[in-house]
């Protein structure tokens, strides 16, 4: 349990990255890194069972932690409140189209 835990927590804070170097660096609304950070776990997820392990409770735990999808549906939304409904639109039907492909190229490579 510790160990699932740890992994979560790594994912978390490579989410939190994310966004602060999004944020910062390149100057780019949460959502977006949210979009990137969702599309890498679903690869990443779609590598590992494809690929690398049988058991993927730890790679689930990591990816489980890193990826926020209820972010993803509510940042848009308030970025939808707050005028910005372009972005929102492409982001929300972006997001699952992304990820789904994601995880199919993470399972073919």
């Amino acid at each position: 349990m510790l160990t699932f835990s740890a992994f979560c927590a790594l994912g978390c804070l490579v989410r939190y990255a994310a966004e602060v170097f999004a944020g910062l660096a390149i100057r780019v609304q949460r959502y977006w890194a949210t979009l990137a950070v969702n599309a890498l776990g679903s690869m990443t997820v779609g590598l590992a069972s494809a690929h690398l392990i049988s058991d993927h409770t730890l790679i689930l735990a990591f990816c489980g932690g890193m990826t926020s999808f209820s972010a993803a549906i509510a940042a848009p939304a308030h970025a939808w409140r707050d005028g910005s409904r372009r972005s929102s639109v492409v982001v929300l039907t972006t997001t699952p189209l992304l990820c789904i492909a994601a995880y199919a190229l993470g399972a073919s490579l």
